[in-house]
């Protein structure tokens, strides 16, 4: 499939009451993903994140203290503090592998971050993940 096809992709913009550095460092150290990225609610636990090109991570989805899911992927591109660019491998995409872009944009003493995901299957599956996303952002700005 191609990137940014309107019907495999979903894009999200967020306006982020922090600088760009500490923005980009809670999306890439374990302690600080734990505390905000809580997709649909759920906890998660990060048990592999190696932060470099060609690195892995692999985070466990948690409802109560049950595994109840997984997220996975590989870094293709790492620009701190600009963007991140991962695989994206999911009981949520079938197993199948997509792509996340994220891009952190600097305005004044704010960070926009601008997300696209592609490669999704289709409308139910850019559905999904765009409530996931949404959730996980929100908590974001609550942290900072």
């Amino acid at each position: 499939m191609a990137a940014h096809d309107p019907q495999t992709s979903l894009h999200v913009r967020r306006t982020v009451a922090a600088p760009r550095k500490r923005v980009f460092r809670a999306w890439t150290e374990p302690q600080a993903l734990e505390h905000w990225f809580r997709p649909m609610g759920y906890r998660i636990s990060v048990t592999t994140l190696e932060l470099h090109v060609g690195g892995g991570y692999r985070f466990e989805l948690l409802d109560q203290d049950t595994v109840s899911g997984y997220i996975m992927g590989t870094y293709l591109e790492i620009a701190p503090p600009e963007r991140l660019v991962f695989t994206w491998v999911s009981d949520g995409t079938r197993d199948e592998q997509t792509l996340v872009t994220v891009e952190f944009i600097e305005k004044d003493d704010h960070t926009e971050i601008r997300l696209t995901h592609d490669r999704l299957a289709d409308e139910a599956m850019v559905l999904a993940h765009q409530n996931g996303w949404e959730s996980c952002l929100d908590q974001l700005q609550h942290v900072f």
